[in-house]
């Protein structure tokens, strides 16, 4: 090979070029840094969304995709599957497995998203599903220990370790969710029972717990309203006539959603109607496992398969009831969508069902142990008549909910209040009761009426409040339901009531709401001292007048706590039923009230026995009914008085009859707060009384206190006598505000 001679003026030319190459490398090097540096400095924020498959990122997760893209985020998602996602910017692929057996797999993923976290810098990373989620937080965890700050949220979707469930599905997934709560910033539960669970086992590891109801309606969805011949057109279109019955089942068809028990049930319910026909809508999992089922039971030609379809709004618009047999659900869109559009629901009694059907009256919750109350509640409730969803089950509802703890606000969440009772009837005590039940703010606290079963659940009822009935007053029971419903304040009205609360496992707040005045708070008995001991538990003492306050013989011990609320009472609404038609007549004397020893109502016929020496013809009646009044109708009958007194009893309407009398009369042995006292002055009518407890407080410098029978007799010729004043009873925004000061920590 011959030698290459380098002539002078090559090599002055190499030499040359030489010291050049170093400074550019440099040059191009610090441009390409530069850059980077810019970028950085303009990249908008980023957030990351995790979950084991892009399905389920697209049922649950688009609205809060759309949510950050509008506020200019930079939107990854994470999944185990390569779809591409709508508001998505890039999406990252892991080695991510469903099955948490596949550990070599979700293993090589937490590596993967550690790199991804790294790289990205997320601001906040939301995962989803138990897979995605031990994933996201493992990967999470080795990323702070490198120096990382992201915010995590996980939203459970329904806990594997629900009531009920396999034990070895306690023993897999409850000590990995335990575990990992210490990585959660944000645990988002969709379901009472998950909530209940994760507070009372999480919240020492987790930061903050929350309940969000599932992903919510979408209202859009339902936007267009089917028309008559539109849903003529869509049965036609599935072998169906205008007068068939359809039952529609929506979900995919697997071994938890059970549809195998409602095809089971299909002979009894085609044995009362053959023209039934059940809607199975989703993808089939088992392989035409219940196919062959139809087949073998001959209800093929009534059992419809049709597979995922995307006109489920459509489907249940002409459905006429929808039914769920699953044996666990996390919080269930295809019933809420529903009783969104007025669809009869009849549903196993399991978790998430719970949380839809309890609150609302179109709805049946049956056990998988009787097949044949499953075919009964189908066929009653044919012909039920359609309501509305509550409105936080909306989508709009659970977005604004979702927003606010993006934005790291965390009173999002509703607060369990139980009104806890000892009646089950419904009077003065319990008035009160529903009342703030009623008044408390709807998306500030979750209310519910405590007490033992009982006919107040009617009332309970007319008025939509939500009613927890006990079998029997006891700590048993009531521990039980604490332990459901995991409340975080229980309003215990009357001394049993609070008692029962401080001895309870409750750790939550106490309010005690003491109504009466009793004889005995007044000396030092088992009772009183009870009571005190009972007071270190109790975080707050409502009394409804100083007469209370007053007598209670260890008032100062406890004063600190003691807290004077009167009873409100809505002269509006009073007014107004006193003007509806009246089914009878006037009446001179009128005792309303129970009939109780308190109230003394045997003292009331002894007044009406002395004014007939007087006036022969005078009439009376007694509202309302109790212990005494077998007692009650037996001294009537002794006294000869049945044609001046009648007994009506408990009344839906007392106010028309109040309104018609001319006197009222209250011989209570003691009154906290008498309602029917306020209610009768409100109403421009005179109440005679003993002036004992809160009627001395209401009716002082009036003449309309009494001490004996004659005094009584006497009082009934008064004409024109002077009403009290009771302005601070019908005050609503002053009384609301005091209450709001005890429930809210005097922070009001």
């Amino acid at each position: 090979m011959a030698k290459t001679v380098s002539t002078p003026a090559a090599a002055a030319e190499s030499l040359r070029l030489r010291p050049r190459m170093p400074f550019l490398l440099f040059q191009r090097l610090t441009e390409f840094f530069n850059r980077r540096e810019a970028i950085s400095k303009t990249t908008t924020k980023k957030v990351l969304f995790v979950a084991n498959t892009d399905s389920f990122i697209e049922l649950f997760c688009l609205p809060y995709l759309q949510y950050f893209k509008r506020r200019g985020y930079q939107v990854h998602v994470a999944t185990g599957t390569p779809k591409p996602i709508k508001y998505c910017d890039r999406k990252i692929r892991l080695d991510l497995k469903r099955s948490p057996y596949q550990l070599i797999h979700n293993f090589r993923a937490v590596r993967q998203l550690e790199k991804a976290l790294v790289r990205n810098r997320y601001e906040i990373v939301h995962c989803h599903t138990p897979v995605g989620g031990a994933v996201a937080r493992l990967a999470i965890k080795r990323y702070r220990n490198r120096g990382g700050a992201t915010k995590i949220f996980y939203t459970a979707h329904g806990f594997h370790f629900y009531k009920g469930a396999p034990l070895h599905y306690w023993l897999m997934f409850y000590p990995v969710e335990k575990y990992l709560a210490k990585y959660t910033d944000t645990l988002i539960t969709i379901n009472q029972e998950d909530y209940a669970r994760a507070k009372r086992k999480f919240s020492k590891r987790c930061h903050q717990i929350e309940y969000v109801p599932g992903v919510g309606v979408d209202e859009k969805k339902f936007q267009k309203k089917l028309s008559a011949n539109e849903k003529l057109a869509l049965r036609k279109s599935l072998g169906l006539k205008r007068n068939d019955f359809i039952i529609s089942c929506i979900g995919r068809l697997d071994k938890n959603k059970n549809q195998g028990f409602i095809i089971k049930s299909m002979p009894k319910i085609l044995a009362q109607n053959k023209n039934c026909h059940l809607l199975l809508i989703g993808a089939d999992e088992l392989n035409g496992k219940y196919q062959r089922l139809a087949q073998k039971l001959k209800v093929e030609g009534n059992v419809h398969f049709l597979g995922f379809r995307n006109d489920v709004s459509e489907l249940t618009q002409i459905s006429n009831l929808i039914v769920s047999a699953s044996k666990r659900e996390g919080l269930p869109v295809n019933l809420a969508e529903a009783l969104y559009v007025g669809a009869p629901v009849v549903a196993t009694n399991c978790r998430g069902n719970r949380d839809l059907l309890t609150l609302s009256d179109t709805g049946a919750l049956v056990t998988l142990s009787s097949r044949t109350d499953f075919v009964q509640s189908i066929l009653a409730m044919r012909s039920s008549h359609r309501s509305k969803i509550a409105a936080d089950f909306l989508a709009s509802s659970v977005k604004k909910t979702m927003a606010n703890l993006y934005q790291g606000r965390t009173n999002t969440r509703r607060i369990t209040v139980f009104q806890l009772l000892y009646s089950n009837s419904f009077s003065g005590a319990e008035n009160v009761a529903v009342t703030i039940a009623k008044e408390l703010d709807k998306k500030k606290y979750n209310s519910y009426y405590c007490c033992p079963e009982g006919p107040i659940s009617e009332k309970l009822k007319s008025e939509k409040i939500q009613y927890i009935p006990l079998k029997k007053f006891t700590t048993h029971e009531l521990n039980a339901v604490i332990k459901k419903y995991n409340p975080e304040i229980i309003h215990a009205h009357d001394f049993r009531a609070s008692l029962l609360a401080v001895r309870s496992k409750f750790n939550g707040r106490i309010i005690a709401h003491l109504h009466q005045n009793p004889q005995w708070i007044t000396r030092i008995n088992f009772k009183t001292l009870a009571f005190l001991i009972a007071s270190r538990r109790i975080e707050r003492i409502i009394v409804v007048s100083n007469a209370v306050r007053r007598q209670y013989v260890f008032s100062r011990l406890v004063n600190s706590k003691i807290m004077v609320l009167s009873n409100y009472i809505d002269a509006k609404k009073i007014i107004a039923l006193s003007k509806k038609r009246c089914a009878y007549k006037k009446f001179d004397l009128c005792f309303s009230g129970r009939l109780v020893p308190a109230k003394n109502p045997l003292n009331f016929i002894e007044i009406v026995k002395y004014c007939t020496y007087s006036s022969p013809d005078i009439s009376a009646c007694m509202l309302g009914d109790g212990e005494l009044r077998p007692q009650c109708e037996q001294r009537i009958k002794e006294l000869g008085l049945e044609k001046n007194i009648q007994m009506l009893g408990k009344v839906e309407n007392p106010y028309n009859i109040m309104k018609r009398c001319r006197f009222l009369i209250s011989p209570s042995v003691y009154d906290g707060s008498p309602l029917a006292a306020i209610e009768a002055t409100i109403l421009g009518i005179p109440m005679i009384n003993s002036g004992v407890g809160g009627l001395g407080e209401i009716f002082r410098g009036t003449d309309l206190i009494a001490t004996d029978i004659n005094e009584y007799a006497d009082k009934i010729s008064l004409s024109n006598p002077r009403l009290p004043d009771v302005a601070q009873f019908t005050n609503k925004t002053s009384w609301k505000h005091k209450l709001l000061t005890v429930y809210e920590g005097d922070n009001a």
